[in-house]
């Protein structure tokens, strides 16, 4: 049986490039289905400097789960 549920998860980062390493490792973890969608993001100021707050969209499954075979 094939258990996998697709997440929401907001959260908050100062540079894009945490951003992007935190997508690429939620995809490299083996624990959640690619792709791992950034489904908004907006830039906002936070004690002088910029927040980036943002929601992805992920797709959680064990890995070694079997998939079900096509009809």
């Amino acid at each position: 049986m094939r258990r996998s549920s697709a997440r929401h998860a907001s959260c908050a980062t100062v540079a894009q490039s945490s951003l992007a390493d935190f997508v690429a490792n939620l995809e490299a973890s083996g624990y959640f289905v690619k792709p791992v969608e950034i489904t908004n993001s907006e830039e906002e100021k936070a004690n002088q400097s910029d927040l980036i707050k943002f929601t992805v969209k992920a797709t959680f499954e064990m890995p070694g789960a079997k998939k079900p075979a096509a009809p």
